[in-house]
């Protein structure tokens, strides 16, 4: 049995620096791969870690702030291009605009500018909504707890 790993693709801020930019982050759980938001060149890196975005069941969004998301068009349409229709289907989990994003990017009524992806259930909801069930997020042995936090962000020197 191989040992779970953890891939951090981006671990930043949304300022860039040379080694760090945006957030993404694949947890491999006994073979299940489950990504963590999907921020800038999050695909991009995830093949240069050995991954594909075929590879990728369950997608968690943390919250919608462009280091974040701003990857996830590619990664659904790289996605959809690397398709054999052999796949699992794509589980997407996150705040209520993880919706809106998506049918902005396919199409409202399944047909979409690239075709309906191989989706499954995009469930959304704000953090308060989440904590009341944490166990629906629990897959593969784990269970994530989403809850609000208070993010403060030192400005100047």
């Amino acid at each position: 049995m191989e040992k779970d790993k953890l891939y951090i693709l981006g671990a930043g801020t949304p300022t860039p620096t040379e080694s760090r930019f945006g957030s993404a982050y694949v947890a491999d759980i006994d073979g299940e791969k489950i990504m963590f938001d999907c921020g800038p060149a999050a695909t991009h890196k995830l093949v240069k870690s050995g991954l594909w975005p075929t590879d990728i069941d369950n997608l968690f969004f943390t919250h919608h702030h462009f280091d974040h998301d701003i990857d996830y068009p590619c990664f659904l349409l790289c996605r959809w291009d690397q398709s054999i229709g052999k796949e699992n289907t794509l589980n997407v989990f996150g705040p209520k605009l993880t919706e809106k994003l998506t049918e902005e990017i396919y199409g409202e009524d399944d047909r979409g500018f690239f075709g309906k992806p191989k989706m499954g259930g995009i469930k959304t909801g704000g953090p308060g909504e989440m904590m009341q069930d944490p166990t629906m997020l629990a897959m593969a042995g784990l269970v994530v707890t989403v809850g609000a936090t208070l993010l403060q962000m030192a400005r100047g020197k």
